[in-house]
């Protein structure tokens, strides 16, 4: 007969065509994974159920897959960041006392022993070097 001539080509273009029906399955799988994972659903579960049902199992995921994906329409909008309002320290700074000015040159003079005395500012006091003392 003439076609037993061609029953290797036959064969070999049969899983050809098995092949590509596998390759065609394994990507619809991995579309309804994604799909399912998009759209909040268990991508997992959904790529057993449509491996393991076929045509029937991705039917059965198109009619009760969600509208929406997850992420839209769903909760209030967010809102910018704020930082938090500053609260006041419950501690106070050490006492500083207001800046005075030098006295006048007239109390330059120390009334012990009458020489000259040096005013020292973080003291804001005068002081006598010969007498060790504050004025």
């Amino acid at each position: 007969m003439p076609w037993e001539d061609y029953s290797g080509v036959c064969c070999g273009a049969y899983c050809l065509l098995y092949i590509v029906i596998l390759i065609v399955w394994i990507f619809v799988i991995v579309w309804v994974y994604k799909d399912a994972e998009k759209r909040g659903k268990s991508g997992i579960l959904w790529a057993i159920i449509v491996f393991f049902l076929g045509i029937i199992g991705l039917i059965i995921w198109l009619v009760v897959r969600p509208k929406q994906t997850a992420g839209v329409g769903y909760g209030p909008p967010v809102q910018p960041y704020q930082p938090p309002p500053v609260q006041p320290s419950p501690y106070q700074p050490p006492y500083q006392a207001p800046y005075q000015a030098p006295p006048s040159p007239a109390a330059q003079i120390c009334p012990t022993c009458g020489r000259p005395a040096t005013y020292i500012q973080q003291y804001n006091r005068w002081y006598c070097y010969s007498c060790s003392k504050y004025l």
